[in-house]
């Protein structure tokens, strides 16, 4: 068989191959296991007894979207209180600008809480996912804010071993 008698030449371009085709597959599963096991951002759920009932039912074709405007001091705000904000506020160099932003949060029934924006809610993990977007089902994760470099790194590591083993073939 030629390609055993191939191998034991040295020749740089085997060593290349043998080096590529082992240490790009390792790259490629252990992103993919980051982006599968990395939490991607869930919000934390109330306990069913803290949700708010309301007492009046709204009849289905009259449902109205809850809403709640909170306001964050871009100059004196803590770590946490804009954890799903899409950047961080920095402060305005001129002193006649104001430093609050006002934010509308939507409230989830299911989670029993008010979603930050960027927010959503994934219907097949049943979790609200700061900067949700998408759900991916051969990693089986929701892609989110604190997995979202993980993924693109695996999708492009394998787009990497896609054309190495091309390259190979040719």
């Amino acid at each position: 068989f030629e390609a055993v008698v191939a191998w034991r030449l040295p020749t740089p371009a085997n060593a290349v191959a043998l080096v590529g085709g082992v240490c790009i597959p390792a790259v490629a599963l252990v992103l993919l296991w980051c982006a599968a096991l990395t939490d991607p951002g869930f919000l934390p759920r109330k306990t069913p007894d803290l949700i708010p009932q309301p007492e009046e039912r709204v009849p289905a074709g009259q449902a109205q979207t809850q809403y709640r405007i909170i306001e964050i001091d871009g100059l004196n705000a803590a770590p946490g209180a804009a954890m799903c904000l899409p950047c961080r506020v920095q402060p305005e160099t001129q002193a006649t600008v104001s430093s609050t932003i006002k934010l509308r949060m939507k409230f989830c029934d299911t989670c029993g809480v008010y979603r930050p924006p960027r927010t959503s809610h994934c219907s097949i993990c049943n979790n609200c996912v700061c900067r949700f977007d998408h759900h991916c089902p051969w990693i089986g994760n929701c892609i989110g804010l604190r997995n979202y470099r993980y993924f693109l790194s695996f999708v492009g590591s394998t787009t990497v071993l896609c054309l190495f083993v091309m390259a190979l073939c040719i």
